[in-house]
C-alpha cells in the first residue's frame, strides 16, 4: 500500500481570478508550508502586473515573467 505525500491539514494555496481590462488572469499560488507568500501573491500580483509597462503595450509574456521576477 502506498501513501500520498504532501498532504497538509490546512490548505496553504491561494488563487485569483481577475479581470484587467479585456483580459482575465487565473492563477494558483502554492503555499509551500505556509500561507504568507501565497496570500501576498494573491493580494499583489495582479496590481503589479497591471503597472508593468510591457503589460500596457500588450507584451503579456514578458510582463508576466517580469512581474514574477519583481515580486519574487
Amino acid at each position: 500500500m502506498s501513501s500520498l505525500q504532501g498532504w497538509r491539514a490546512n490548505n496553504e494555496d491561494t488563487c485569483i481570478t481577475v479581470s484587467i481590462g479585456n483580459n482575465s488572469l487565473f492563477a494558483v499560488f502554492d503555499g509551500h508550508g505556509g500561507t504568507d507568500i501565497s496570500e501576498h501573491l494573491r493580494d499583489n500580483f495582479a496590481k503589479e502586473l497591471e503597472k508593468n509597462e510591457d503589460y500596457k503595450t500588450s507584451n503579456y509574456k514578458k510582463a508576466l515573467i517580469d512581474t514574477f521576477i519583481k515580486i519574487d
